[in-house]
């Protein structure tokens, strides 16, 4: 009798040892669960930029991936993606500059109009946390546009070409076998500004340029240089900044407006001319020299912003507006 007491004693002892110690391992347990599950919901794929800039709340503090066409870029750490819609662009924030945009080099990598796909977290824009994350200040410009929107502050980035450099590549390629055929014709002209020659495979421009399309028929863009241009019912693709925007030529190209002192004028959605305006442009082609492009404020770019600058380094070629006026 008595040692089925101590049996059962010491089965009573072993039975609160188990369960005390399932206790202490419950909070464990519960924790990991919880991780879990919050990895698998900070990581959310199929996002658009639209949808993070249309509903921010739903994923701020999550993981995402997005892919879209870059559209401007602030500096080596900094460039915006387009929704694809009204709603405007998405900010990308890196931590360390991104190794594709050199801006301080002379061969810089062209990446605007590429197709980014960024993975990163969204956060909304408050400067000193934002500053605190990525560890480095914002420029203020880039805070009066994005101040209190979402961005996404960039773990990896890829950059791809997109439709505008392919169908680049292909009209070089086209272009180089039409002025072969022309050649073969010394009396061909062409009547929008180029005449081919008898003995040569380059294109020579003469008199006022007035079709838009000869800015990417031209494979040379120096070839451009000092030459006068008239258009007419020219398509605004997009607002680089306040004096500044493009227009469009073929093949998706587009042509760098600047404006002159003598016409400049507010562009944007502040300004008289904005996205998707038709406009008549007059002016002349001017060519930057690597020793410019280096040190691009020697030729009277003072007044241009760091967006306008940039693009202005990536482009090379631009057209110095006397004149421009909207026609819708």
């Amino acid at each position: 009798m008595k040692l089925s007491k101590i049996k059962n004693k010491r089965i009573l002892h072993f039975h609160k040892k188990f369960l005390a110690a399932i206790v202490l391992l419950l909070p464990i347990l519960f924790v990991a669960s919880c991780n879990t599950v919050e990895e698998r919901v900070d990581k959310v794929g199929g996002v658009t930029a639209q949808q993070v800039i249309e509903n921010p709340s739903a994923y701020v503090g999550k993981t995402v991936t997005i892919s879209g066409d870059v559209e401007e870029i602030w500096g080596p750490r900094a460039f915006n993606m387009d929704s694809g819609a009204s709603v405007g662009e998405l900010l990308v924030l890196g931590r360390e500059p991104f190794p594709q945009v050199k801006v301080n080099d002379a061969d810089t990598a062209v990446v605007i109009n590429d197709i980014a796909t960024v993975t990163g977290v969204v956060r909304m824009l408050v400067e000193a946390d934002i500053e605190r994350e990525i560890g480095w200040d914002l420029d203020p410009k880039i805070v009066a546009e994005f101040n209190a929107k979402p961005v996404l502050v960039a773990q990896n980035v890829a950059f791809n070409p997109g439709a505008n450099r392919t169908a680049t590549a292909n009209s070089a390629m086209d272009n180089d076998v039409n002025r072969a055929n022309m050649n073969a014709d010394a009396d061909a002209d062409n009547m929008n500004g180029t005449r081919s020659g008898a003995n040569t495979n380059q294109t020579e421009i003469v008199g006022v340029i007035t079709d838009v399309n000869v800015y990417a028929s031209t494979k040379n863009k120096k070839e451009l240089d000092e030459k006068q241009a008239k258009f007419t019912d020219a398509n605004v693709v997009r607002i680089v900044g306040p004096h500044a925007f493009t227009i469009a030529s073929s093949n998706g190209e587009e042509i760098y407006v600047i404006l002159d002192d003598a016409s400049a004028r507010g562009v944007g959605t502040q300004g008289k001319i904005d996205k998707g305006d038709k406009v008549n442009v007059t002016g002349k082609f001017q060519y930057l020299e690597e020793a410019e492009i280096k040190n691009i404020e020697d030729r009277n770019f003072v007044d241009l912003n760091d967006t306008e600058r940039q693009y202005l380094k990536n482009t090379r070629t631009f057209l110095r507006a006397t004149n421009v006026s909207n026609v819708n």
